[in-house]
């Protein structure tokens, strides 16, 4: 998920012709690395209330996001690589990624309620916030992100 980005802040753009099939594309990075902007909270029309929210959700500090925020919003892509490599670099490294990322993905209505497999009682239950250990609320039907049907770009942030 974070390879387009990674690539974007040490200048490394993909491909902009039409490469092989399995080769990346400049298509593909710019389309991927828009994606986790937004979806780090880094995007920067989303509103501070919802920044602090994705901030507590990924252990980071809500400053680091503004300051990442006021870089991604630079010019091309070098810039929002950067600033989503700020954000990963600061992720607590005692845990695994994937949950939070799962959170923040259900808050901003990048998609449904996450779920984790309960061995003990042998099914799906819904995924806890790790703090609390109370369920995840539901989405708000002000959602800072509305989908779009397009394939090529991710989803954005309603104004």
């Amino acid at each position: 998920m974070f390879s387009a980005a990674l690539d974007a802040a040490e200048g490394d753009a993909w491909d902009r012709e039409c490469p092989p099939p399995g080769d990346p594309w400049w298509g593909t990075q710019w389309g991927r690395l828009a994606y986790t902007v937004t979806l780090i909270g880094i995007h920067p029309e989303l509103g501070l209330d919802g920044r602090h929210q994705v901030g507590q959700l990924l252990g980071v500090p809500t400053l680091l996001l503004l300051e990442a925020a006021k870089l991604a919003n630079g010019r091309g892509y070098r810039p929002k690589g950067r600033a989503v490599r700020m954000v990963v670099e600061a992720l607590p490294s005692e845990r695994c990624a994937l949950r939070p990322i799962l959170r923040v993905g259900f808050l901003l209505g990048a998609w449904g309620a996450p779920l984790r497999w309960d061995a003990e009682v042998g099914r799906l239950e819904p995924l806890a916030y790790p703090r609390f250990g109370t369920p995840l609320p539901q989405r708000s039907t002000q959602s800072p992100i509305r989908s779009t049907n397009s394939i090529r770009g991710p989803p954005h942030l309603a104004v």
